[in-house]
């Protein structure tokens, strides 16, 4: 549905620009402007405002407040679990201009569970690393079961086991499904003649019956070292163009994708 497509991509929005969008409220509020109808970003944070708690509001300010970050939907549909049944829903990418190495994982972690419970249609939240990204792939890259897409996805799932078995970390988790994404990034031009590429997400999972279980944090579960290595070197596998890591708890993600 375009209107609900339109309308979810504006919510994630406002939520990832819930601070700014806030002290630009509180500016009209102090000089006596109300909110305008054509305003759609304080209409829709006002939006994302109803939807949280006092307590909820203000952890959203203190990680909007603290990095700029950039939202979008993914052009394709991710298998969760909500409420009884598996639904078929939204998944969402957040990116920023930070380094690996300073990225706010727990503020993300945090995000990742506020976004499902605003949006009932969004069922998984990923990290997209590298430079951000403010529009999302409007094409995907044919991806069937022929032998050059299953050698590319043993490939990189067998780089990114390698760099957890070097750092022993094989035990610290209970399994990391590696998913092959028909999605290019960086190859935006539907008209490009350029091959398109596809990525990758990774999804350190810790779970003890599978039934319900949390993502890896970054920092505190796995190493941040170990991280940037498997984002590095499945960077470098050819035909990738980048790399996501799943935030996503399950409830509402699924432990795999499909």
């Amino acid at each position: 549905d375009e209107n609900q497509h339109r309308n979810t991509e504006s919510m994630i929005r406002a939520i990832v620009n819930f601070h700014r969008d806030a002290l630009k409220l509180q500016q009209l509020q102090n000089d006596d402007n109300g909110l305008k109808e054509n305003d759609d970003d304080l209409l829709y944070h006002q939006r994302v405002n109803q939807g949280l708690n006092p307590e909820q509001q203000e952890s959203l300010r203190t990680i909007t407040s603290s990095i700029k970050l950039n939202a979008i939907l993914l052009p394709i549909q991710s298998v969760g679990v909500q409420g009884d049944s598996r639904t078929y829903s939204y998944a969402v990418a957040i990116s920023s201009d930070v380094e690996t190495a300073s990225i706010p994982w727990s503020n993300l972690m945090e995000l990742s569970k506020i976004i499902p419970r605003i949006l009932h249609n969004v069922n998984r939240v990923v990290y997209l690393f590298g430079s951000p990204v403010c529009v999302a792939p409007s094409t995907v890259t044919v991806t069937t079961l022929t032998p050059d897409v299953i050698q590319l996805s043993q490939v990189v799932d067998d780089t990114a086991n390698q760099v957890l078995r070097s750092a022993g970390a094989v035990l610290l988790l209970a399994q990391m499904p590696v998913v092959l994404l028909p999605l290019d990034f960086d190859n935006l031009n539907e008209t490009s003649s350029i091959p398109r590429r596809r990525s990758v997400v990774i999804r350190p999972f810790i779970t003890r019956d599978f039934m319900t279980g949390v993502p890896a944090v970054p920092g505190k579960d796995l190493l941040l070292e170990v991280v940037a290595n498997m984002v590095k070197s499945i960077s470098s596998v050819d035909g990738i163009s980048r790399v996501l890591y799943d935030l996503t708890a399950k409830p509402p993600g699924t432990t795999e994708w499909e």
